[in-house]
């Protein structure tokens, strides 16, 4: 009998090759698949290779999904900000909105390229989470600031005011959000 059959599919015609590997990251595991198909494609001219399998599939798919959540972040942050244009009819209000709020996932992507940390899925869903709960303060301090103007011509405490009477009830929604969101930790 021939010992190579057992590793032959019914018609004879294909193979599996299957290889176990220690856990590395996404850069070191496409060079070494990428070196693998290679070598088993000079090693069997004129046969398709095909790879499979948990490691050749979900560190690209990690990369992609994350690659698409930062770009849709970007994206919500545009499509904020022209909404806020739209509610507050100015574009000086929802500017003074959108650039605080755009500095903090800014600096972080910064850093993180600074430190060649890869954006994985759920860094990528909390920068998403981060910037609803900016633009929710930011749309209530803005709001009450708009409403203070209004009331209060000339007053020259108009900041103040709003911080006072707006600030603590963002502070500890933020603070009540960051407590249900702190059971994650953990994971």
């Amino acid at each position: 009998d021939n010992p190579t059959t057992q590793f032959l599919s019914n018609d004879g015609m294909a193979t599996r090759l299957s290889f176990r590997m220690k856990d590395v990251n996404a850069e070191q595991m496409g060079q070494v698949i990428k070196a693998i198909s290679e070598d088993a494609k000079r090693q069997f001219p004129g046969f398709e290779v095909k790879t499979g399998g948990m490691a050749a599939m979900v560190h690209p798919l990690n990369a992609e999904l994350s690659q698409d959540l930062i770009y849709g972040l970007w994206h919500s942050l545009a499509l904020i900000t022209l909404l806020l244009v739209l509610v507050f009819r100015s574009f000086r209000l929802a500017l003074i909105a959108a650039v605080p709020n755009l500095l903090p996932p800014l600096a972080l992507l910064a850093t993180m390229t600074y430190l060649k940390t890869p954006v994985k899925p759920v860094v990528a869903i909390i920068f998403s989470i981060a910037l609803g709960l900016a633009y929710n303060n930011t749309v209530f301090l803005l709001t009450r600031l708009k409403k203070i103007q209004q009331s209060f011509k000339g007053a020259t405490d108009v900041i103040m005011r709003t911080w006072y009477q707006e600030g603590n009830p963002c502070l500890f929604s933020s603070l009540a959000v960051i407590g249900g969101f702190s059971v994650f930790l953990a994971s």
